[in-house]
């Protein structure tokens, strides 16, 4: 009876592994395997913003919008918690600055967009 157990055990530990390791690899294909990496894309839109360069900052966050909508989903496997909201709400944010073509504002969200970005694609997110 202990071996079957030990056995189970074992065999869920190493599937619930092999799902973390597989989650992590394929978050990794998705936003940073390109180049740009999703975090430069990000910091694009802020270099192009701050050189007044509205229609490419603007082109750049449709493009950064439309891979954060299509693999949200992945990140919200490993980590649905508060900072995954904040960071939707800084897109908005930053995307508020792209239209108003606020320097500042853009500046300040793309900072915040990467950072809060990192920090949950990282193995253990800081609080």
């Amino acid at each position: 009876m202990i071996l079957k157990q030990k056995k189970v055990t074992i065999l869920l530990s190493s599937i619930l592994a092999i799902c973390f390791i597989a989650l992590f690899i394929v978050q990794y294909m998705i936003f940073y395997a390109t180049k740009p990496t999703f975090p430069g894309m990000i910091e694009e839109v802020v270099r192009y913003s701050s050189k007044n360069q509205w229609d490419k900052a603007d082109k750049t966050l449709k493009k950064v919008e439309a891979k954060w909508n299509n693999a949200q989903s992945i990140i919200a496997i490993k980590y649905s918690d508060q900072d995954y909201s904040v960071l939707n709400v800084e897109f908005a944010r930053l995307r508020g600055a792209i239209n108003t073509k606020n320097i500042y504002g853009a500046e300040r969200e793309g900072k915040a967009c990467v950072l809060i970005f990192k920090n949950i694609t990282s193995i253990s997110p800081n609080p």
